[in-house]
């Protein structure tokens, strides 16, 4: 019996109304605001994965466009420009389901498209202008070309509360009769930092027999925090082995780290805090631009001596 998508709770309960989606309220606002007017400019949706980004753009291209005067494409396809490009310009100069709307292209993963390709659909975004669209999806806006940037709106989404997620979980596990407790929500939300994609596949892989800490690493950020001061490089290997998995585990730990320096004031000395502060925010931002997480493991203790010596 094959599996269908239907099946998996990230699309069962995938929000359909604007209504219905958690975080970034002012851009909610514009979206609506969109709707009403029954137009959009080109747009740029940017920020971290599991937000909304493609979400609300599949609904406002929906009630905009229709079903069918909306593509979306995945722009990270690696065939070469002329032959990804063709289904864009195709649709783009085809005749809509209805011709008093707009058509509404949405190209998913762009921050990871080629630039070629990217000048490819600026000359396509330029000559159908007056009745196309297209809707960006990133999650760093770095990446796209200056001259699409120009011709869009960007949006910036921002990380989900913690509190929004929560009750999120709560209303699929009550739907779905998953029987977790809120401290077990809790660590599933800490690890997966504002990512709601992410926390309802756990939940998912909960529902079909997975134990959480199957699932879920047990970081002691204290035991890497001594780790990092005594430069106990031998120590930090033992410890990611057995701890560390993934840059989310990785990024999970900063962020434990950054929480228990910044409540334990004097704890260490302030100039340890402030050194620590300043490198482990400076691995949030590598982890953030894709470096491995092993490697800012290691990165961290010997940075963090470096300034210590001098």
């Amino acid at each position: 019996m094959s599996i269908d998508d239907s099946n998996l709770l990230v699309e069962k309960f995938r929000p359909q109304e604007l209504d219905d989606v958690d975080g970034n309220e002012e851009i909610i606002e514009s979206c609506e605001k969109f709707i009403e007017m029954g137009r959009i400019p080109h747009l740029i949706f940017s920020g971290p994965a599991g937000v909304g980004k493609t979400t609300i753009a599949e609904i406002l291209a929906r009630k905009i466009a229709g079903i069918g005067n909306t593509k979306i494409l995945n722009a990270s396809d690696k065939r070469g420009v002329a032959e990804a490009k063709g289904p864009v310009k195709e649709f783009a100069q085809t005749d809509g389901q209805f011709m008093d709307r707009l058509k509404i292209i949405i190209l998913d993963e762009a921050d990871h498209s080629t630039d070629d390709f990217q000048a490819a659909i600026r000359k396509i975004m330029e000559d159908e202008s007056a009745y196309c669209r297209f809707i960006w999806i990133c999650n760093k806006s770095h990446k796209i070309i200056d001259p699409i940037k120009s011709r869009c709106v960007e949006f910036k989404f921002k990380k989900i509360n913690k509190k929004s997620i929560l009750k999120r979980l709560m209303y699929i596990c009550k739907k779905e009769h998953i029987d977790l407790t809120i401290k077990q929500l809790a660590k599933i939300i800490n690890v997966h930092q504002g990512d709601m994609r992410k926390c309802i596949n756990i939940i998912d892989a909960i529902k079909t027999g997975a134990k959480l800490d199957a699932v879920i690493s047990d970081i002691n950020p204290k035991l890497y925090l001594k780790l990092v001061l005594k430069n106990d490089l031998k120590g930090i290997r033992t410890y990611i082995d057995n701890n560390i998995f993934s840059n989310d585990d990785m990024k999970y730990l900063i962020n434990r780290c950054i929480d228990i320096i910044m409540s334990t004031d004097g704890l260490i000395g302030k100039i340890k805090s402030n050194l620590l502060l300043l490198n482990l925010t400076e691995a949030d931002y590598r982890l953030a631009m894709g470096t491995n997480y092993y490697s800012i493991a290691f990165w961290l203790p010997l940075s963090v001596h470096c300034l210590l010596d001098d």
